[in-house]
């Protein structure tokens, strides 16, 4: 564990019995010591680090999970599996939309600059898509090119 403002080592923790398989993403809590794990086993934990606790487990996708985002000022997590894009509630901590409107990978995730509700999604093929992610519904779509260009 690291110190978020001055970047010094605090201490290292052993992870290994949160997962029954090898962790494919990590993701810092909001708050300090708090750490979210996506692994091959297709689930997401939440853990207290300080305390060496599991404190909750999303479960819900069909293959490993290979990204995990936050929106800023919300309490949404967003994870990524294959083609999968699941939306988390982490006050309830409950999926509340499941999108999947991607035909491969999706290998990016950010928060939209212009609409704050919107997520924007890039696939391995090159499919650009911009969700709102309280609605589930996909705004915006287009492929882009090898060279960069919009299409459609």
């Amino acid at each position: 564990m690291w110190n978020r403002d001055s970047g010094s080592f605090i201490k290292k923790y052993d992870l290994s019995s949160f997962t029954s398989e090898n962790v494919t993403a990590i993701k810092l809590g909001k708050s300090e010591g708090m750490l979210f794990l996506g692994s091959k086993d297709m689930n997401v934990y939440l853990i207290d680090v300080k305390k060496g606790k599991l404190c909750v487990v999303y479960e819900g996708h069909w293959s490993r999970v290979t990204s995990i985002y936050t929106i800023p000022g919300k309490d949404i997590l967003v994870t990524l599996a294959e083609s999968n894009i699941k939306v988390w509630d982490l006050e309830y901590d409950e999926c509340i939309k499941n999108m999947n409107e991607h035909e491969s990978l999706v290998i990016y995730c950010a928060v939209s600059n212009t609409y704050p509700e919107r997520i924007v999604t890039i696939s391995q093929s090159l499919e650009y898509k911009e969700w709102n992610y309280v609605t589930g519904q996909v705004k915006r779509a287009m492929d882009l090119d090898v060279r960069g260009e919009v299409q459609g």
